[in-house]
């Protein structure tokens, strides 16, 4: 709904809450834990940007 730079910052701003999150109730490292924003760059629902599904957060794991 907003510029493409404001759904960015808020993006940030929403997978950064959830790396604190993780850390201060969980205990995870931060060493562990990247929080990346992706913006209105990769949406699930392109056909409806508002739809609730684009506003999430996807979790990655990495093999050592």
């Amino acid at each position: 709904r907003g510029e493409s730079d404001a759904n960015l910052m808020l993006s940030k701003d929403r997978a950064e809450s959830v790396k604190q999150y993780l850390m201060q109730r969980h205990g995870i490292e931060a060493a562990r834990l990247s929080a990346e924003g992706r913006g209105d760059r990769e949406l699930m629902n392109r056909e409806v940007p508002s739809a609730p599904e684009n506003r999430r957060v996807t979790f990655v794991t990495r093999q050592k």
